[in-house]
């Protein structure tokens, strides 16, 4: 299951030493090597001062985020070659349906899914939000909507403050619940061990898969089907190319479609 860690040190790292020394010491590469970073992750969660400064800093920018891509609640803070790190806020639940089901939306309350990234997670602020784990195996299904998973239950836990829980690409399922007060984690998520498959949502009550989670790869094969339709010999090659390299399942399929579409003479071969 998820490795749960509290109150991994008492030891106190600013941003910046965190970030250097995670890029000296950790082997994202190992199988277990993103685990090595606990105690560095929990000694960031130890100061105090350096996300107050954080959020100080980007209010008075006056161009709050400008390269961040994730979601609203979510605070870019550094990103290396192995590695990026980033602030999560966390809502209790509005009073109100509407504003529920906005925050369900942003904050993916009490829906079921996974992780195509290996990551690992510690309590900065706040009560923290309490979530229920699953296992499963991903090579067994292929992902389509409706198909049956193995969903094996792993228990209720939550993520205060200094505790650090490290959750495993295509291993962990999880769904969050809203903390009783405003909560912030702080995210180490390694960019070096690629999965060629996509995030997806659970049915825990059925037992099956849900959907795959619109995102990065849904977009890279909206692109690919429109350059099926707009593109020249240059683009076959290119697609082809991503067909062959890139890890996403999703993606590579996308490709050989729009491929096909390109070169008919080509589809029995593809």
């Amino acid at each position: 299951m998820s490795q749960l860690s509290p109150h991994a040190t008492d030891a106190v790292l600013g941003l910046e030493d965190f970030l250097e020394r995670v890029e000296r010491e950790i082997d994202f590469d190992a199988p277990d090597g993103l685990l090595a970073a606990t105690p560095l992750l929990s000694a960031l969660a130890n100061d105090r001062h350096f996300l107050v400064e954080r959020l100080n800093a980007e209010l008075a920018s006056g161009d709050f985020q400008p390269g961040n891509e994730a979601t609203a609640a979510t605070l870019h803070l550094a990103t290396r070659a192995r590695f990026f790190v980033r602030a999560n806020i966390w809502m209790p639940w509005a009073a109100s349906g509407p504003a529920r089901d906005w925050q369900q939306q942003l904050f993916f309350y009490d829906v079921p899914h996974d992780h195509d990234l290996d990551f690992l997670t510690v309590g900065y602020h706040g009560p923290g939000y309490e979530t229920d784990l699953w296992e499963y195996e991903r090579a067994s299904i292929v992902g389509r909507p409706g198909e049956p998973v193995v969903l094996t239950p792993r228990g209720r836990f939550r993520l205060s403050r200094g505790t650090v829980m490290h959750y495993r690409a295509h291993v962990d399922v999880h769904t969050q619940w809203p903390p009783e007060a405003l909560s912030v984690s702080i995210n180490l998520v390694s960019r070096t061990r690629r999965h060629r498959w996509e995030q997806l949502l659970f049915d825990v009550e059925q037992g099956s898969v849900r959907a795959p989670v619109e995102g990065a790869s849904r977009a890279r094969a909206t692109l690919c089907m429109a350059a099926a339709q707009l593109g020249d010999a240059r683009t076959a090659a290119l697609l082809e190319r991503v067909a062959y390299e890139r890890p996403c399942e999703t993606t590579r399929l996308a490709a050989l479609d729009g491929l096909a579409n390109l070169e008919p003479s080509h589809g029995e071969r593809l």
